[in-house]
């Protein structure tokens, strides 16, 4: 699908529901400040996950559809494709050129842990998708993306407990006193 793992399932996605879970945090907090008083609750969960998947078809059309045309030497074609010594199969059809660009995105997957086939889970994209929240959720996972899913649904009133090997963020490109700040274990 054009627009790549940002548009399409990653930093577009999740920052709209970051903003979103950002403004029920605001308005918990806003008692912190004298004379100020403020309420806010989801109502529609289901409406909200659609306004986010409305912003990445928009996104990816502005962005990437409707500007693609207006370049004459740029083709863009979406179809199953095959490396072959004279270029790239795509549906059949034999594509050649003197330069190649792979850009095949990623997709989310499940970790190797042993049993994680026998209970039900989700991936990264899936928790976007989520029609309406659990009551509570275990993020596998430490790294900015885990702790982006675990402020969405944490703000959002669910219970998340993070697992993670070593640290929040650790290995990551964040200050190191920060991961450790976030260390909750020796």
């Amino acid at each position: 699908m054009i627009g790549g793992t940002c548009v399409n399932v990653g930093c577009v996605p999740s920052k709209a529901m970051i903003r979103a879970a950002e403004t029920l945090y605001q308005a918990r907090a806003a008692s912190r400040f004298a004379g100020i008083k403020a309420e806010a609750r989801i109502e529609d969960w289901k409406a909200l996950t659609a306004q986010k998947d409305e912003l990445v078809t928009t996104l990816r059309r502005a962005k990437y559809g409707d500007i693609l045309p207006s370049y004459s030497n740029v083709a863009y074609i979406e179809g199953a494709a095959q490396l072959t010594g004279g270029g790239v199969s795509v549906d059949g059809e034999l594509i050649s050129a003197d330069k190649m660009i792979v850009a095949t995105g990623t997709s989310a997957a499940a970790p190797q842990i042993d049993g994680i086939d026998d209970v039900p889970h989700l991936t990264s994209t899936e928790a976007l998708e989520l029609d309406a929240l659990p009551k509570s959720i275990l993020v596998i996972g430490g790294g900015y993306i885990g702790c982006e899913l675990a402020q969405i649904l944490g703000r959002s009133g669910v219970d998340v407990t993070i697992v993670c090997r070593f640290r929040l963020l650790a290995g990551q490109t964040f200050d190191k006193d920060v991961s450790k700040l976030s260390c909750c274990a020796g």
